[in-house]
């Protein structure tokens, strides 16, 4: 990927559960509803907690347009949010997501990731996907690693709802490598 490409067209996405479109307003509602979750807050680099609906507008208004973002829906029903971010300084694209707390532990986020991961290997300009977690996340490192990511590195690095610095695993995936 050159350093000048824009981010990749969320194009329409589906897996045998799950329908991945655009993020758009049409779910802010219940985007709002379950990232007002400090459950959801804690486990993310970026997410305000308390979570408001200007906080949903702003999301939509100014990370989803600079980034590819999906809507994770479910038999019709919003239940999170997978995104891929440009990360220019290192050639790559960030893969970031989050679900609703109820909708933890049922496969879906590897679901979705895997339908993410499959429309990123049809890219000709994209080799490596990136990701990470905070290493008391272990759920999360889980899915990434069923995707195919594998650990390249740990750090201390800033918690801002927990106000300190925590440990994060980097992590990596070539694309095409089994997942």
């Amino acid at each position: 990927m050159k350093n000048d490409t824009k981010p990749v067209e969320p194009i329409p996405l589906a897996t045998d559960r799950l329908q991945l479109s655009e993020t758009s307003e049409t779910h802010l509602d219940e985007l709002v509803e379950l990232a007002n979750d400090y459950e959801v807050a804690v486990r993310l680099a970026r997410m305000p907690f308390p979570y408001s609906r200007s906080d949903g507008i702003w999301y939509l208004q100014n990370i989803a347009p600079a980034c590819a973002s999906w809507s994770v829906l479910a038999s019709g029903r919003f239940i999170g949010i997978m995104s891929l971010k440009p990360e220019p300084e290192l050639d790559f694209l960030g893969l970031g997501y989050w679900l609703g707390r109820s909708y933890w532990g049922q496969g879906y986020a590897t679901e979705a990731g895997r339908a993410i991961v499959q429309y990123c290997a049809s890219l000709s300009n994209l080799s490596h996907l990136r990701s990470g977690h905070y290493a008391e996340n272990r759920a999360s490192g889980r899915v990434l690693e069923k995707l195919g990511f594998r650990k390249v590195g740990q750090h201390k690095r800033d918690h801002p709802l927990l106000g300190k610095k925590v440990e994060h695993v980097d992590m990596l995936l070539k694309i095409g490598s089994p997942g």
